[in-house]
Formats: structure tokens, C-alpha cells, sequence
């Protein structure tokens, strides 16, 4: 008689370390469970998993099984292991869980940035490409750290370098100067103002207050005039827009006040031409530089330098020439249009009036320190225009009273008149100059019009310098009343 079967030993392990909680897989081990009268592959596992009808069937030799789906609810539950041997032999193991509730995973909180403290430096020097840079220090302060893995705020402290568009300024070096002639000029009891034109009278003679385009670089009134289609990248010149005529904004023009209605005016000053007022010129039409004003609107007088003109090209220009003078001196007062008898094109003694011819025959030199000299004698009889009834009127005499203007240039290469005594419409006897202006007063303009399909206009900026300024009122010397008053070295010197 065989002997009786005896049952397996079953055996089971918790693996899922504790503790287990809610929604978790839960994994056992029943591979130490034996079966001493059967060959171990022919049992079949069975796992109650403690929660409703939930069972894991194996057949085979005993091993692990997973409850993969977990338990949804806490508490404590009794995972039962029965295993059941090839001749129906039974035995059965039991662990134990306690369920906890799921763990709350945190949701990641990244850092809240603090307040920064930025500290700009000072910008660099405009570089040739026409930017600038600096840098900006900061520091932060207040941060609210990050939580739950989130990312962090960084490093507090650091820098960046910023970099804005600006107008590259060539150094300009005029040819040296006698210092001493303005302070000589200075001394005369004719002296009445002046300018050296530091910064603070630069931005005291703009009507904006701070002058922008003619700035005090080094000791010098550097004149920089960008061009139109780049004034919204200036902040002052911004709200002129980057479409429109390519003169200097009204704003931005150099004003001297004068209060002068009677005798005699003369205005000494100096300037130098840069290279761009022919590099950058583009299409340039003429340009209007020097004004005088009698009372709060009305030209008196207008001193026009035809700086490359529409782009001419001059036959006889010398070297390092960079245009010929026209001037424009009709007080536009009424009677506009009122020119003297005799009124001719005849040079030096006519730059002005109907039939004048439209460009001089003197050149303006590039990178010069030019001298410009220009005498008002008011109101003065016909008898005392000598010159202009020899040259203009045959000799005869010129009736009525006249304003009396002479033009002087001097330059390295001497002195060369203008204008000589040469009659204009009379300031009315109840005027009085009121203004110098230096401005750049073009009709030129970067819009598109049928003269200029392109819409093309100055190419680029146009730099220079303005030298000082002499206002003198009645002046008067032995050689200065002659017929060469060129002669009166107190005034005419070489810059």
C-alpha cells in the first residue's frame, strides 16, 4: 500500500518594502514554498490578495507574483498563499499589510527673483562701426527660495554689456590757432559779446537747452549733423521723425542774441569743414550756415555756402577743395526783392541780387580753420559806396540810403573778399539785429518726391567744428577807414 501524501509546506514573503500605501503594487515570494512527495513544478499557486475576489493563479513551481492593480483603501489587509499539491494536497501561508495613504507628492515651486539693483557704467567712446557699449552691475536681493525640486533664481549678482547706435565722431585737430586774437579782440572797447562756445554756452544758445548736434568734444564745438533717416536712434532729434529735410532742427541751431540798430556791426568767427561735408554729401543741395536776424522772424541777411552743391564738380577745385561761396543778402522785410541800382555779377562787388552770379569763385578748403569776417554799416548815404558806383553804375553816384556789407575769408592762404561795400535794402531806423544763428538750412530732403524717386539724402553724418565767436560794435581804426582795411592786422590775422 502506497504511503499517504503528505501536503506541501507553503511559504510566503512580503517584498514591497513597508510602508505600502494606497494605489501601490504590492509584490510577495512564495518561492520557498515545498512539496516533499512531488515534483515542485506540478503545484498550483493561488493569492488572495485580501481585497474583494481578487486572486493570482500560477500553476508551476512556486515563485513571485505581483498585485500590480494595489489596494484603494487603507487598512489592514491578509494576503493568503494557498498552494496545492498534484494529489490535491493542500497548505496555505498568510502576511499581513497595513495600508497608509498615498503619499502627497509635492508639486515643484520654482525661486521667486528679488529686486535688482543695476548700476550702468559710463557708455564707451563711439566706436568707427557707430556703436557704443557699458556695462551694467547688478545685485538681487529678496529671493524666495524654490521648493520641491523646482528651479532656482541663479546667481544674484553679475553683469551684462548694453549697446546702443551712435554718431561716430572722427577726432578733429584744427590747425593750430593764435590763442591770443579772440582774447585781442576781447580787449577793444568795440567788444560788446562772444562766445568760445564750452558746453554750457553751447546748450545756453540752443532753444531745445541742450545742444546736441554742435557738442564741446575735447575743447572744440564739434559740429555733428547726422543724417535724417537716423534721428529716431538720437532721443533728442527723435521726435523729428527720420523722414524730412536734412538741415539742422530749428531747435538745435546755434543763437546768439545781438541788440545792435545803429552804427556799425562786425561778426568775427571761426569754423572747419570736415572731410564728410563732401564724403557724406550724398545729394546735398546748398547749405545755408550763417544768419542774421532783425526782429523776431525776418532775415536780414544770409551768408549761404554752397557745400557740394547737388554734387557739382568744380573744374578748377584745387586740392583738398570742397566748394565755392554763393551768398544771398536780400532782408526778406518788405519791399522784398529790393536791390540797388547797378545790381550786376560782377566779382568781387555783387554776391547778391538779380543776375548775381551762382557760385563764387573763392573755395572753401576741407579741414581748414577758415576766418569769417562780416561788417554791417547801417544806413549809410549813396555817397559813401564808392566802389559799387565805379564798378556797378559807371561812376555815377548811387542815390538813397543803404546798408553798407563787406564779406571777408581768410585761411591759410590770405584774405579774399566776398563782398566789398557793397549796398543792401536798409535795416528800417526802428530795428535792431537781433540774432546770430548758425544753423545747416538745406531744401535737401530723404523723402521720395519726383526730384528724388530714391528717396535719397545725406549718406552720412556731416562734421565739423565751430571756432569762436566776436561781436563787435563801431570799430573803427586808421586802416579800417581806408580802401584797404585789410591792412588792420588786429583784424585781419591768419587762424
Amino acid at each position: 500500500m502506497p504511503p499517504p501524501n503528505r501536503v506541501p509546506i507553503a511559504d510566503l514573503v512580503l517584498v514591497t518594502p513597508v510602508p505600502i500605501c494606497v494605489g501601490q503594487e504590492v509584490v510577495v515570494d512564495a518561492s520557498g514554498t515545498t512539496d516533499v512527495d512531488g515534483p515542485p513544478n506540478k503545484i498550483k499557486n493561488i493569492f488572495y490578495w485580501g481585497q474583494d475576489t481578487d486572486k493570482t493563479t500560477t500553476p508551476g513551481k512556486p515563485g513571485k507574483a505581483a498585485y500590480a492593480r494595489g489596494y484603494d483603501a487603507v487598512g489592514v489587509y491578509d494576503i493568503v498563499y494557498e498552494v496545492i499539491d498534484h494529489k490535491g494536497g493542500k497548505a496555505t501561508a498568510t502576511v499581513s499589510i497595513d495600508v497608509q495613504p498615498a503619499e502627497t507628492v509635492p508639486v515643484p515651486v520654482d525661486c521667486i527673483p528679488g529686486t535688482a539693483l543695476e548700476t550702468p557704467g559710463p557708455w564707451s567712446d563711439c566706436q568707427p562701426n557707430g556703436t557704443q557699449t557699458r556695462t551694467v552691475t547688478w545685485v538681487r536681493t529678496g529671493d524666495i527660495p524654490e521648493q520641491h525640486g523646482g528651479a532656482p533664481c541663479g546667481p544674484t549678482t553679475g553683469s551684462r554689456v548694453e549697446e546702443q547706435v551712435c554718431v561716430y565722431v572722427p577726432p578733429i585737430e584744427p590747425p593750430p590757432s593764435d590763442g591770443s586774437y579772440f582774447e585781442n579782440l576781447k580787449a577793444l572797447t568795440a567788444y560788446v559779446d562772444g562766445r568760445s562756445w564750452t558746453q554750457a554756452e553751447l546748450d545756453a544758445s540752443v532753444p531745445s537747452g541742450s545742444s546736441y548736434i554742435i557738442r564741446n568734444v575735447n575743447g572744440v564745438a564739434v559740429i555733428n549733423k547726422p543724417p535724417r533717416n537716423t534721428f529716431s536712434q538720437h532721443p533728442p532729434l527723435a521726435i523729428y521723425g527720420d523722414i524730412g529735410d536734412e538741415g539742422i532742427p530749428g531747435k538745435e541751431t546755434v543763437r546768439v542774441p545781438l541788440s545792435v540798430g545803429d552804427g556799425r556791426l562786425l561778426l568775427i568767427w571761426d569754423q572747419v569743414w570736415g572731410v564728410e561735408f563732401q564724403m557724406n554729401r550724398g545729394l546735398l543741395d546748398g547749405l545755408k550756415t550763417t544768419f542774421l536776424f532783425e526782429g523776431a522772424t525776418n532775415t536780414y541777411a544770409v551768408f549761404r555756402d554752397q557745400l557740394g552743391s547737388k554734387d557739382q564738380d568744380f573744374a578748377d577745385m584745387p586740392p583738398g577743395g570742397l566748394s565755392r561761396h554763393n551768398m544771398t543778402m536780400s532782408p526778406d522785410y518788405p519791399p522784398v526783392n529790393t536791390h540797388p541800382p547797378g545790381t550786376v555779377s560782377a566779382d568781387p562787388y555783387n554776391p547778391t541780387g538779380a543776375g548775381a552770379v551762382p557760385l563764387r569763385t573763392f573755395h572753401t578748403m576741407l579741414e581748414t580753420r577758415t576766418r569769417y569776417i562780416l561788417e554791417v554799416r547801417l544806413r549809410r548815404p549813396g555817397s559813401e559806396f564808392t566802389e559799387w558806383s565805379a564798378h556797378a553804375l559807371g561812376g555815377a553816384p548811387l542815390d538813397g540810403v543803404w546798408d553798407m556789407v563787406s564779406v571777408w575769408v581768410v585761411d591759410a592762404r590770405g584774405v579774399a573778399r566776398l563782398a566789398y561795400r557793397v549796398p543792401v535794402k536798409p535795416l528800417p531806423a526802428d530795428h535792431q539785429f537781433c540774432e546770430w544763428r548758425f544753423a545747416l538750412n538745406t531744401s535737401t530732403t530723404n523723402a521720395v518726391t519726383p526730384s528724388n524717386p530714391t528717396g535719397r539724402g545725406i549718406d552720412g553724418p556731416l562734421i565739423g567744428a565751430l571756432g569762436p565767436l566776436a561781436v563787435l560794435h563801431n570799430y573803427t581804426s586808421p586802416a579800417w577807414e581806408s580802401d584797404a582795411p585789410e591792412q588792420d592786422l588786429v583784424i585781419f590775422q591768419a587762424p
